[in-house]
């Protein structure tokens, strides 16, 4: 009972038997303070300078409209898009395709009137200019 009045971390339903069989409260206590600090410190990371590379045009999670926010870094066929939230993605151009290089999620590739290619992938939209590397 002591426990239970004069503990500043009540558990309900937590007797003073379990209290004393189990570590609950000693590991307990600090998960949820150790989460409690990492969750808090899990903010949005601060707006620096965009990612080295051209912007292009992009839709992302799913939005109707362009918005040239994204940036396309080139090295030989391999390109790696970049979102404004810190995201990117690595693709390699193949013939009249895209692959994605890391291979979680599949690529759907749609040809643009002006020769560059519009790049779908996990309903985020890209449009790589038609002046990008090909293999």
């Amino acid at each position: 009972m002591f426990m239970r009045i004069f503990s500043p971390f009540v558990i309900p339903g937590l007797t003073r038997d379990r209290w004393r069989l189990g570590s609950t409260k000693s590991a307990a206590i600090p998960a949820f303070a150790g989460m409690t600090i990492f969750l808090t410190a899990c903010g949005q990371a601060p707006r620096g300078e965009p990612p080295p590379g051209d912007r292009i045009a992009c839709a992302l999670d799913g939005a109707a409209e362009f918005a040239e926010t994204c940036t396309l870094e080139r090295s030989g066929p391999q390109l790696v898009v970049h979102r404004p939230d810190g995201g990117f993605r690595r693709l390699v151009i193949e013939g009249q395709g895209v692959q994605p290089l890391d291979g979680a999620d599949v690529a759907t590739t749609t040809p643009l009137a002006d020769g560059g290619l519009e790049v779908a992938i996990a309903g985020d939209r890209y449009r790589i200019p038609a002046d990008a590397p090909r293999t």
